[in-house]
């Protein structure tokens, strides 16, 4: 039998803010493992996990939570494939097909064990969704390790990941909202031009703040880390790191981050649209200590 992730961290945050280098560096640390160049997505992901509980528990109707099953086995069994529909690497990097398709089964099978009685279901899907994740990265989950995975939205899904893995924590990694804008233009999949790429930011921060300020997100179970600062002054953030996590500095693999490059995005927006930016994203400027 498989066991569940006990210790786990999540890492988030906007696209193109600097998840994937800390995740990386991260998962060489001896306490923190984790499948490398991976993004979850079926936890989040429309169609995931977070959309099978939805149609299971607050809005269920056997039409929904049947359509919702559906959706999740087809992403567990085909869109999580190297020739599937998400770009990131696939599950079957280090997990068989055929064990992904039977872990899959038993887990929409837990659930339908008990869909007649309303008043389990919540706990059903609590138990069931950590055997199966525990199942499926059983290489990474050792007894006093982190298992860390790294998917940019985890910031405005952790209300939701915090409730089904209740020792979770998130880093959240931040960057100088207008570089991240910047950054952002060069993606296929961000919007078009600079300014609704600032707005793209801003409706990602806001909400993750919005959720803060309801209690919706635990403030004792985030650490909000500038991606600047790790280059700046990456032994003072280390150590942030190693605190938040209950482990000491010295299980940590130093984040190499060069400091030049850190503002070459203000040489990659005309002055007028910097302007602009600095004062459409004031409130996120200001609310993570960057400089005007």
């Amino acid at each position: 039998m498989s066991a569940k992730p006990r210790k786990i961290v999540f890492v988030g945050g906007v696209g193109r803010s600097g998840t994937s280098k800390v995740y990386a560096t991260l998962i060489e640390s001896p306490r923190i493992d984790g499948p490398a160049n991976f993004e979850s997505k079926f936890l989040i992901e429309d169609g995931g996990l977070i959309d099978l509980h939805r149609n299971y528990t607050s809005s269920y109707s056997p039409a929904r939570f049947h359509a919702a099953a559906e959706r999740f086995r087809i992403m567990m069994t085909a869109d999580l494939r190297p020739t599937g529909k998400f770009g990131a690497a696939p599950l079957d990097q280090f997990i068989e097909p055929e064990y992904v398709t039977a872990i899959t089964g038993r887990f929409l099978a837990s659930l339908r064990a008990v869909e007649d009685d309303a008043e389990a279901r919540e706990g059903r899907f609590v138990d069931a969704a950590q055997t199966m994740v525990g199942a499926i990265f059983a290489l990474y989950l050792h007894p006093e390790s982190y298992f860390c995975e790294k998917t940019p939205h985890n910031l405005l899904c952790f209300d939701f990941l915090s409730h089904v893995f209740s020792a979770a924590k998130l880093l959240h990694v931040i960057r100088d909202p207008r570089a991240i804008s910047s950054s952002l233009m060069r993606q296929n999949w961000a919007p078009d031009g600079y300014e609704d790429c600032c707005r793209w930011v801003r409706s990602v921060l806001s909400t993750y703040d919005l959720k803060l300020r309801q209690g919706a997100i635990a403030r004792d179970r985030v650490l909000e880390l500038r991606f600047e600062d790790l280059a700046s002054d990456e032994a003072a953030q280390r150590r942030r790191i190693a605190e938040f996590l209950g482990l000491s500095a010295g299980d940590l693999v130093p984040f190499r981050l060069g400091e030049d490059r850190m503002n070459a995005w203000r040489g990659d927006v005309p002055a007028e649209q910097l302007q602009w930016a600095g004062e459409y994203l004031r409130q996120e400027i200001e609310r993570y200590g960057y400089e005007p």
